[in-house]
């Protein structure tokens, strides 16, 4: 383990490091359940327009 300063700087760039990782992992999340809310609604517009089109 470093001591002194060079470990408190390296410590600080891993807890910086971590949050944005964290962050980033949220983001890929609510884009998926984004995407796939757009989808789902697409497709259940267009089984409702294909039901009174038939």
């Amino acid at each position: 383990m470093l001591k002194d300063v060079q470990g408190d700087a390296r410590n600080a760039i891993g807890a910086a490091a971590s949050d944005n990782l964290r962050w980033l992992m949220r983001w890929i999340v609510f884009l998926r359940v984004w995407l796939r809310a757009i989808v789902l609604a697409s497709m259940a517009a267009r089984s409702t327009l294909h039901a009174i089109g038939s």
